[in-house]
């Protein structure tokens, strides 16, 4: 190996890290999520709602995603109301299923079985993939240093 090359262990096991980390920060955003909906649910009115507007902006280091649907609240209003936070695969003409606040119908957040379907966990693969770069660059690091 060459004087100030990385060696190809180091970025594995480095890349795994990473990967890792980001299923953990995916755990630590649905246990809060979940935290925020049980909260929530408890005074709060089911509906079937509509997806009627999609905005995306990408500025040069990020992108947002504004959602808007709209339901009938139980008194047969209409309503359009802002989803609270990105749900991927949301596109125009999709059924969500939502709860909104009585008091305030604008304030709604996602059915989380809609969200996350039963059983799904999102952060699983980050693990598998995590994993697997990491013992790939413990086993290179071994075969190496034979």
């Amino acid at each position: 190996m060459g004087k100030g090359k990385i060696p190809l262990y180091l970025i594995l096991i480095i890349l795994g890290i990473a990967v890792l980390g980001y299923g953990v920060k995916g755990v630590a955003e649905v246990r809060n999520y979940n935290s925020e909906w049980d909260d929530f649910k408890k005074n709060a009115v089911y509906a079937d709602a509509t997806v009627i507007d999609k905005l995306e902006s990408k500025g040069r280091y990020n992108r947002s995603v504004i959602i808007y649907v709209k339901y009938q609240d139980a008194d047969g209003n209409s309503v359009t109301a802002k989803i609270d936070r990105y749900c991927p695969g949301f596109e125009e003409g999709a059924e969500v299923g939502i709860y909104y606040d009585k008091d305030h119908p604008k304030k709604i957040m996602v059915d989380m079985d809609t969200m996350y379907p039963k059983g799904a966990a999102p952060e699983i693969p980050s693990f598998i993939i995590g994993g697997v770069l990491i013992a790939a660059g413990i086993f290179a690091y071994k075969r190496l240093n034979r």
